[in-house]
This record gives C-alpha cells, sequence and structure tokens, in this order.
C-alpha cells in the first residue's frame, strides 16, 4: 500500500515539473549531441554493446509513469511536428532518462533529421532502460538495417556486416522480431561475408 502512495505521489509530482518545466531542447540536444562531421558515425565502434536480457525483466514502473505524454508525442510526430513532439519527450527525459517510450521518439526525429549515430544510441538507450519495451528492438533493427544499405551504397561492406550482426544479437532472447527480418539479416550476413572473402 506504501509502494503505490509513494508511486502516486511520485506521479504528481513529476507531472507538475513536467507543466512547469521551462527546459529547453538546446537542453536536450546535450545528451544527443549534433555533428555535422560524423552523422553516420562508425557502426563498428557501436559493435561492442549487447541488448539486455530480457529474462527477467519485470513490468517498468517508468515506463508507464509518461504514458500520456508520449502518446502525446506519438501523434504530434504523425502530425509531422517533430520539434513539438521531441519537446514533448524532451521534458520527460530530462527528469528520467530511462524512459524508453520517449527515447524511442527522440530516435525516431534524430533518424528523421539525418543524426543516424544518435538515433541508434537513442534506441539502444531504450532497450538498456527498459527490455520488456519491445518496439525499441523493432525500431534499432530498422536503424541498423538502413545504415546497412548506407555502408554497401558507399562500398563499406565491414559497416554492412556489423549492423546485419547486430540485427540478431537483438534476437538473441528469440521471438522478439519478426521471423522475416532475422531472415533477411541472416541472408544479407551471408552476401557480405561473401563479399568481404571475395575482396
Amino acid at each position: 500500500m506504501q509502494i503505490c502512495l509513494s508511486r502516486a505521489v511520485l506521479l504528481l509530482a513529476l507531472t507538475v515539473s513536467i507543466s512547469n518545466s521551462s527546459k529547453t531542447l538546446d537542453e536536450l540536444s546535450n545528451l544527443f549531441p549534433h555533428t555535422t562531421e560524423d552523422a553516420e558515425g562508425d557502426i563498428l565502434a557501436e559493435s561492442e554493446w549487447l541488448p539486455r536480457t530480457r529474462a527477467g525483466a519485470a513490468d517498468n514502473f517508468e515506463t508507464r509513469l509518461f504514458l500520456q505524454q508520449y502518446k502525446a508525442a506519438q501523434h504530434l510526430l504523425g502530425a509531422g511536428k517533430s520539434n513539438e513532439s521531441l519537446q514533448m519527450c524532451g521534458s520527460v527525459l530530462l527528469m528520467l532518462y530511462a524512459h524508453a517510450p520517449c527515447l524511442n521518439v527522440v530516435s525516431l526525429v534524430l533518424d528523421e533529421a539525418g543524426q543516424y549515430r544518435n538515433a541508434r544510441k537513442a534506441a539502444r538507450d531504450a532497450i538498456d532502460a527498459d527490455p520488456s519495451w519491445t518496439d525499441s528492438y523493432h525500431l534499432l533493427a530498422r536503424l541498423l538495417s538502413d545504415q546497412a544499405s548506407r555502408c554497401l551504397a558507399r562500398g563499406n561492406v565491414e559497416g554492412a556486416y556489423e549492423s546485419y550482426r547486430q540485427i540478431l544479437l537483438l534476437d538473441i532472447d528469440g521471438h522478439i522480431l519478426p521471423r522475416s527480418l532475422i531472415a533477411k539479416a541472416y541472408l544479407n550476413l551471408g552476401s557480405t561475408m561473401q563479399m568481404i572473402g571475395s575482396v
């Protein structure tokens, strides 16, 4: 009973903080610094990250805490209002960075803006914050697939290989990603291995 009461008080305090927040997008940009010279990032440098295991992942209270703001941000994003959506999620993240749904929205906005490395970072942070929020896995798989395509277009076969390998690591617990996506990642991983072997 006391836990429920303390959670309710925390929710009320955080909601009041959001409505009174004067935080700006500039403060959010400190979390995801914009770089014009390396928006793609080095996918090979990202190879050490592994997703947290979903085994034993409990219902995450922090994820449920700001679902109204997340849904509003999603609606704004769907209406093409990226800045407003980012502002909504940014105010949540500046108080509670471990909010997986808002990190997903930020990842989508960063991807649209061409900040691919930061988009992948936000999606990875969402998985680390709440492994039970499976939307983050699907988002990161799509971002990695897009990264692999960009790598292949530039002739960076090793980068494409690493992107496909990371997609497969996302599904290490099994049954998170669609089987068709996993099959495609295996096929593309094999193709890039052939390209690397023939060079």
